[in-house]
């Protein structure tokens, strides 16, 4: 299942993201590193959009429950994917600010 951010009760939010803030010690994968890597985005970037970064999706598909991050940036917005069963960061995207998606809309969230 997959639900966006205008499909979920804030208190549920709110539960997500808690539990996102709560983790002290994340496991990262090999994919994660090198999507960092090849956009110039250290752990200190990651960090910031963990602790100040907004909730924009939830999914189970892969069995675990897994968030959507993101954090607006000058030119791009940033977005992690956090697994909070696992306590897994597993990829980072980045994308310009000008991107619609679903509704002509800026993408993910907004």
């Amino acid at each position: 299942m997959k639900l966006f951010k205008s499909n979920v009760a804030y208190s549920t939010v709110k539960e997500w993201m808690n539990t996102l803030h709560a983790v002290k010690h994340w496991d990262i994968t090999e994919h994660m590193y090198n999507r960092m890597d090849e956009r110039g985005y250290t752990l200190n970037h990651i960090q910031n959009i963990i602790e100040k970064g907004e909730f924009v999706e939830y999914h189970d598909e892969k069995g675990t429950d897994r968030i959507v991050v993101e954090i607006r940036e000058a030119k791009v917005r940033a977005s992690i994917v956090a697994d909070l069963t696992t306590k897994t960061l597993i990829t980072l995207f980045v994308r310009d600010n000008d991107i619609l998606g679903r509704n002509n809309k800026p993408y993910l969230g907004s």
